[in-house]
C-alpha cells in the first residue's frame, strides 16, 4: 500500500480545517439572522398589539364622549298639589327628545309611586323643556328628598340609559314655612297664658302644640282646644299678625324653659312641622323686685313723670316722692296744688302711671337733677324701696 508523502498529509489537514472553520461560521451567521428575524417579528407583533390597544382606547373614549354627549338631563321634585294628592314631576333639560320607560324608588323612603291611569302608555314621551307627571303618596312627616331611579329610551328606541336622581320633597313648602314667635305671657289675675303669634304672611288653618319637654307647666281646658291631660293645645284660623292664646297652669317646682312641638296646617292643606323653645320666668310664682321703666314728657306748657311697671307682679300700691338740692321739683295735684309726693293704688304689669311734674326755675344751674324715690308695696303685703336719681333732658 503505497503511502503519502509527510508534506501532502499536512495539507489535507489544513483543508479539513478550513472547512470547519467555514461551517462554523455559516452557522453563527445563520443564527445570528433568526435571532433578528424573531426579535424583529416580536417587537412588530408588540407593536401591532399596542396600537390596537390605542385604537381600543380611543374608540372606548369617543364611545363615552358620545354616550355623555347623548345622556339626557332630567330633574324630578315631588309637589305638594293638595291635601289629598302629591306629584312626582320629571322636566327635560338636555335637547333631545327621549321616552321615559320606567321609574323606580330606590330603598324605603315614605314617598310611594301610584299606579298610571288605565290606558295610558308605560312609555310616555318627554320632549326638551317640557315635564310630565306622576301621582305619589307622601308619608307623614314628609323626607326631604328620595332617590329615583329612570330608565328612558331614544328617539329610535336603539339607546337606553338609566339615570339616578336626587329629588328634592315639597321644596316649595320649605320656602313658605310659617315663622311663629311663642311665649309665657304673664297675666293678672291668673291664670298665665301662653301665646302663639304668627309673622309670616300666608295664613294658617290649624296650630297644634305639644310640650315634648319640660315640665311644671300644663295647658288648662279652654273650650275643648286642650287634651285631657293638659299636654296638647289647638287652635284654628290664625291669620298673618294674629295671635292664639291658651291659658296654663305654672307650678313652683317648674323647668327653666320648655320644647314645644307645634304641628301646623295651611288653607290647602299644606303642613308643617316646627318646634320652639319657651323659657319659663324665675319669678312667675314669687313676686321679685319692681321694676320700671323712668322718664319725663312735656305736656302742654307743662311736664309729667312717666312710670312704667316693667316686671311681672302688681302692686297693691305706689308711693312716690320727688326731691332736688334746692327744693324746686314737686308734683301738681288735681286741683294744682305742689307736693313731693303722691300715691296710687293697684298697678298691674305693663300698665303706665303720668304723674304732672313741676320743676320749678332750675336758676342757670348745670347740675339738672332730682330724686325719685318709691315704696312698693306687693299683693301680700311685701315692701320695696326704689331710689332713681333722673335728669331733666336739656330739650324739655
Amino acid at each position: 500500500m503505497a503511502t503519502c508523502p509527510q508534506g501532502m498529509h499536512h495539507l489535507v489537514m489544513d483543508g479539513s480545517t478550513i472547512v470547519s472553520s467555514s461551517a462554523l461560521a455559516v452557522s453563527v451567521v445563520t443564527g445570528v439572522f433568526a435571532y433578528r428575524q424573531v426579535k424583529a417579528a416580536k417587537l412588530q407583533a408588540d407593536a401591532a398589539v399596542e396600537q390596537a390597544g390605542a385604537a381600543t382606547s380611543a374608540l372606548e373614549i369617543e364611545r363615552r364622549r358620545w354616550v355623555t354627549e347623548r345622556t339626557p338631563t332630567i330633574t324630578g321634585v315631588v309637589e305638594f298639589v293638595s291635601a289629598s294628592g302629591h306629584a312626582l314631576r320629571l322636566h327635560l333639560h338636555s335637547q333631545k327628545p327621549v321616552s321615559v320607560v320606567r321609574e323606580r324608588l330606590v330603598g324605603n323612603v315614605g314617598v310611594e309611586l301610584l299606579d298610571l291611569p288605565e290606558g295610558e302608555v308605560t312609555a310616555r314621551a318627554l320632549r326638551p323643556g317640557e315635564s310630565i307627571q306622576r301621582w305619589v303618596a307622601v308619608g307623614d312627616p314628609p323626607p326631604t328628598d328620595v332617590k329615583l331611579e329612570v330608565v328612558c329610551e331614544g328617539e329610535a328606541g336603539q339607546d337606553q340609559w338609566v339615570l339616578v336622581l336626587d329629588v328634592p320633597v315639597f321644596p316649595e313648602l320649605a320656602r313658605r314655612k310659617p315663622v311663629v314667635v311663642v311665649e309665657l305671657e304673664p297675666s293678672y289675675p291668673l291664670p298665665h297664658h301662653l301665646t302663639l303669634k304668627l309673622k309670616s304672611l300666608e295664613a294658617l288653618a290649624f296650630v297644634e302644640l305639644s310640650i315634648q319637654r319640660g315640665h311644671g307647666v300644663r295647658f288648662l281646658a279652654a273650650g275643648g282646644s286642650t287634651s285631657a291631660d293638659g299636654s296638647i293645645a289647638r287652635w284654628h284660623d290664625l291669620s298673618p299678625g294674629s295671635m292664639a292664646r291658651w291659658p296654663v297652669k305654672v307650678v313652683s317646682a317648674h323647668s327653666d324653659e320648655i320644647l314645644v312641638a307645634i304641628k301646623s296646617r295651611g288653607r290647602n292643606g299644606e303642613r308643617w312641622d316646627l318646634q320652639a323653645h319657651v323659657a319659663i320666668p324665675d319669678d312667675l310664682l314669687t313676686a321679685g323686685h319692681p321694676d320700671f321703666s323712668v322718664s319725663l314728657e312735656r305736656e302742654g306748657a307743662g311736664h309729667v313723670l312717666v312710670l312704667r311697671l316693667d316686671s311681672l307682679w302688681p302692686l297693691a300700691s305706689i308711693e312716690a316722692h320727688v326731691s332736688n338740692l334746692h327744693g324746686t321739683v314737686a308734683f301738681v295735684g288735681r286741683d294744682g296744688r305742689l307736693g313731693g309726693t303722691v300715691r296710687r293704688g293697684r298697678t298691674n304689669p305693663g300698665d303706665t302711671l303720668k304723674l304732672r311734674l313741676h320743676l320749678g326755675a332750675w336758676m342757670g344751674l348745670k347740675a339738672n337733677l332730682f330724686d325719685l324715690d318709691m315704696t312698693c308695696t306687693g299683693l301680700e303685703g311685701e315692701t320695696w324701696s326704689i331710689h332713681r336719681r333722673t335728669s331733666v333732658p336739656g330739650y324739655l
